[in-house]
């Protein structure tokens, strides 16, 4: 048994940040520099963009075997912490999520300069293979009731490529992946699936409060991310 505290609750990779379930003040504590981290095979809107460090290294392998594939470096990352609701933008919206520094909004160069990002065409390739890089539409196409939003394949979210890998194969917004994980709990049966041959068991703790106990394996194997609504997901190595 450890002891987790809530007070971390908004900082973890799976974690809902809406209106409801807002994000804590610590969430840029960890950020780095886009413009300083990119690599040459995509551009970003301006050079103050802030990120993750996972994130970015995350995109920027995503962006190289983009570029090997299709012999294209047309994305834009235009937004990252914020969100642009002008009219006139190709990315127009506004996310709460976006101030945990896992997001990117992209953006296309065209001929005559930015238009919006509709996953399709040789760019449709981002949104076919985001997941294995730890990326996931946060709002994907016929999903709308679950995630309250239209399909916005210009806004991804990094939750990591465990995760991202689970919620691809079950088909799952990061919402019904919060809901669908209690199902597997230590006292029923974690959920297990294996990637890059390491199999792992994923379940569900409920929160307790300020303080919470949760079981987790003697090796330290595990890793403990908040859902920032009502509990935890804890994925662990399987011996």
């Amino acid at each position: 048994m450890i002891d987790v505290s809530a007070s971390q609750d908004s900082s973890s990779l799976i974690a809902v940040v809406d209106e409801a379930h807002p994000a804590p003040e610590t969430a840029s504590s960890s950020f780095v520099s886009l413009f300083e981290k990119k690599n040459d095979l995509y551009s970003i809107r301006y050079e103050g963009m802030e990120i993750t460090d996972d994130a970015a290294y995350a995109f920027n392998t995503m962006m190289q075997d983009y570029n090997s594939t299709t012999k294209l470096k047309d994305f834009v990352v235009y937004n990252t912490t914020e969100s642009d609701s002008n009219m006139y933008s190709p990315c127009c919206g506004t996310f709460p999520e976006s101030v945990l520094g896992n997001c990117v909004d992209l953006a296309v160069m065209g001929i005559n300069g930015l238009i919006a990002y509709d996953g399709r065409d040789e760019e449709g390739w981002v949104v076919e293979n985001c997941a294995a890089y730890g990326f996931i539409v946060r709002f994907p196409e016929g999903k709308s009731a679950a995630t309250g939003h239209n399909y916005c394949p210009w806004h991804l979210r990094y939750v990591g490529t465990l995760y991202a890998a689970v919620m691809r194969d079950n088909n799952l917004t990061l919402e019904e992946f919060n809901d669908w994980i209690k199902g597997y709990t230590l006292e029923t049966a974690p959920y297990e699936y294996t990637l890059g041959g390491i199999t792992y068991k994923i379940y569900y703790a409920a929160s307790m409060g300020d303080t919470t106990q949760i079981k987790v394996p003697r090796a330290g194997n595990y890793t403990i991310m908040s859902n920032n609504i009502d509990g935890y997901v804890i994925s662990a190595i399987k011996k």
